[in-house]
């Protein structure tokens, strides 16, 4: 499955859960809009750290390679 479909049925499987459960327990939709908000703000929290998460796991090997380097352990030249 590519991204663009994935996106697409994850937004479809979202607004159908929120329908679902603004009627099952009669949320009114200004109680449901400042619920998402929040979980908005926590899934922003998530997003940044899988960002440094993937930046950090980029640079490790760079870094080991830097050091290897530094350490006169690689003789290429």
């Amino acid at each position: 499955m590519n991204q663009l479909q994935l996106r697409s049925e994850v937004k479809a499987a979202t607004q159908n859960w929120v329908a679902s459960i603004m009627q099952q327990y009669g949320v009114p939709a200004y109680i449901m809009e400042e619920a998402l908000q929040s979980v908005q703000l926590n899934l922003k929290d998530m997003i940044t750290q899988e960002l440094i998460a993937e930046i950090q796991a980029e640079q490790a090997p760079t870094q080991e390679e830097g050091k290897e380097e530094d350490d006169g352990t690689q003789s290429d030249n």
